[in-house]
């Protein structure tokens, strides 16, 4: 997924678009640091919750 951003940030460059080229590269860094988080490579149920309760939790407490 990493390389189409990139492919796609390249193509935005070259046809003159400096607005959307960072979008996707802003998606590509996105992508290559969720998999240096510990909880991103996980699947649900190893983690003992789900990404619902914890939005949940954030939300309660944020506001």
């Amino acid at each position: 997924m990493a390389s189409r951003k990139a492919m796609a940030a390249y193509i935005a460059l070259k046809d003159g678009d400096c607005g959307l080229a960072p979008f996707y590269l802003g998606e590509m860094i996105h992508y290559i640091a969720d998999v240096s988080s510990y909880c991103h490579t996980l699947k649900h149920d190893e983690l003992g919750y789900t990404n619902h309760q914890i939005e949940g939790a954030i939300l309660l407490r944020t506001g």
